[in-house]
């Protein structure tokens, strides 16, 4: 398993380094990613214990973080107020809008682990954004997807070449990470992931895991995520156009039996019959799919 990356993407398996990214690699995939024939990125991923014992401000920054639990509010926006503040210019428009899969009012779970747990049907799956506000401004966002994350939501350049996820419950997705600029370099990302984290957030259950995906050249995202607990589990390669696609994806069922080994609630899931309670990784990405182990 991929244990760290750091610097310029060096990323490191069990006792030694297996790539570096130099910036001339970095200048050629984004060429050759304009073409819309390739992308790349890291699939990470972090336990609510991972989350709640990082430390997402540099050392020093006491004061810094303790004005973030004093100023800081985190809240989940509901569509209507997510429209509002679209309409009053109060958001930046990389926040996007809710897809139609969120929240379907006609809801009726066949997969009686998500149904019990109360997560929204995982062939069309529940989004939520959740906003982080100082001084009565929103300063960092991000969406959270449970249940089923299609392709066409989770992809770095080509849409056609985005990578879906079906989730077991108790494990959360991360996209669209936004911080102000006038507040980054702060902490803001990390103690947002930290709120998210906390068990009390959630109406629901608590949410055990979480993961997301990150292109393998935004160096900033991924240096906020692994600063609030995120390790890799290694890179999703996708290749190619319309059926003619070709995918590398890292193991993320053995990520998943790790865990579950660690945690008894989580291997309680695994055990059962249902046929979610494992995380899959393009599951429905047409074309070849081969296993890698980084």
């Amino acid at each position: 398993m991929v244990r760290r990356c750091r610097g310029v993407s060096v990323s490191v398996s069990g006792s030694g380094v297996i790539v570096a990214s130099p910036t001339a690699l970095k200048t050629l995939y984004r060429g050759i990613r304009r073409l819309n024939v390739f992308d790349l990125t890291w699939l990470l991923a972090a336990s609510a214990e991972q989350i709640g014992q990082a430390n997402p401000f540099r050392s020093g920054d006491v004061d810094q973080a303790e004005d973030w639990r004093r100023k800081g509010q985190i809240t989940p926006i509901d569509a209507l107020y997510l429209e509002r503040l679209h309409r009053e210019e109060k958001i930046h428009p990389q926040a996007g809008h809710y897809p139609t899969r969120s929240l379907p009012p006609d809801f009726q779970s066949g997969c009686s682990c998500h149904r019990l747990r109360g997560v929204e049907d995982p062939q069309r799956g529940e989004r939520i954004l959740v906003g982080l506000w100082t001084e009565n401004r929103m300063v960092s966002f991000v969406w959270v997807a449970m249940a089923y994350v299609p392709g066409e939501e989770n992809f770095s350049r080509s849409q056609h070449l985005g990578t879906s996820l079906r989730l077991p419950p108790g494990v959360g997705f991360l996209s669209n990470a936004w911080t102000d600029p006038d507040y980054r370099g702060r902490g803001c990302l990390a103690a947002l992931l930290s709120r998210i984290a906390e068990p009390d957030f959630w109406a629901r259950p608590a949410m055990s895991h979480w993961t997301c995906a990150i292109d393998w050249t935004n160096e900033s995202s991924l240096q906020g995520f692994r600063k609030a607990g995120f390790q890799p589990i290694g890179r999703i390669w996708r290749f190619g156009r319309g059926r003619w696609q070709w995918s590398l994806l890292p193991d993320i069922g053995r990520w998943w039996r790790e865990e579950s080994s660690r945690q008894p609630a989580t291997d309680r899931c695994v055990q059962s019959n249902c046929v979610s309670a494992v995380p899959t990784l393009a599951p429905d990405v047409p074309g070849w799919q081969f296993p890698v182990s980084s």
